[in-house]
């Protein structure tokens, strides 16, 4: 339902709505050809995949007057700081550390069945810590709210014969556009996960999407460390560790934090 309120309400950019029925939950949506996703369509052209990108977000962008805000029925980006808590709660949160000094020997890790061996999650908790304060600076700016699509990477931009690049599979947020920079940051994953040093990189894209969207370079980037924390906090959450190709999301925590 938030995805088919995103597109109804959403930029030109974003795949067209033929008909839905949001009570059953389906959108029968326009199609898109051939549909090459940006990634494959731009590979070896990493900065002019990301000014196509930079376009497809203005594209799908639509300034969110205050008072439209319970008719749209989409929650701000600001809400996923839930993760906070809930990882606070978790097998690994300070709540669970607690709970874990007072228990006998086995402890609660092996209780669970979960091990802190490789998963990073030291750091990931010192990085949520650091996260929440970023976060908590950055809501105290006042932004011109705008429709997010909040995972606007290469694989959700399709070429189209006649469209041009469109966007599709919106998670449908509202909020600042800054934070939309972050998902875009470290995608493609395979072609990224293969570069050792990742700020060139880094530091390359943001300032192609600060130019191109005449955002600000240090909001974008907090933001864009927020989103990564938030990522590997709902990885941890969802198979208790992080490894294979999420390892570049907790690397790229680790890069952003020397960026902010």
């Amino acid at each position: 339902v938030r995805e088919l309120r995103a597109l109804q309400h959403a930029g030109p950019s974003a795949i067209g709505v033929i008909e839905s029925d949001a009570d059953l939950a389906v959108i029968l949506l326009e199609r898109a050809m051939p549909g090459d996703v940006l990634g494959d369509r731009c590979a070896g052209d990493d900065d002019g995949a990301t000014e196509i990108l930079a376009g497809a977000m203005a594209g799908f962008w639509r300034t969110v007057d205050e008072n439209d805000r319970p008719r749209l029925g989409l929650p701000d980006v600001t809400e996923l700081k839930d993760i906070f808590e809930r990882f606070d709660r978790g097998p690994h949160g300070s709540i669970a550390r607690r709970k874990k000094a007072k228990s006998p020997a086995s402890g609660l890790a092996t209780q669970l069945g979960l091990d802190e061996a490789g998963t990073g999650i030291p750091s990931i908790r010192a990085a949520r810590d650091t996260a929440e304060r970023v976060l908590g600076e950055l809501q105290s700016d006042r932004v011109t709210a705008q429709i997010l699509h909040g995972d606007l990477h290469h694989e959700n931009v399709l070429y189209d014969e006649g469209r041009g690049f469109v966007v599709i599979d919106p998670k449908g947020f509202v909020g600042d556009p800054s934070y939309e920079i972050g998902a875009a940051l470290y995608n493609p994953l395979a072609m990224v996960s293969g570069i050792t040093e990742l700020r060139p990189l880094f530091d390359r894209r943001i300032a192609i999407y600060c130019s191109v969207l005449g955002l600000d370079r240090e909001k974008v980037t907090a933001w864009s460390y927020v989103k990564a924390v938030f990522s590997a906090l709902w990885v941890l959450e969802d198979s208790g560790t992080i490894e294979g190709e999420d390892d570049l999301i907790v690397r790229s925590i680790t890069t952003l934090r020397t960026m902010i």
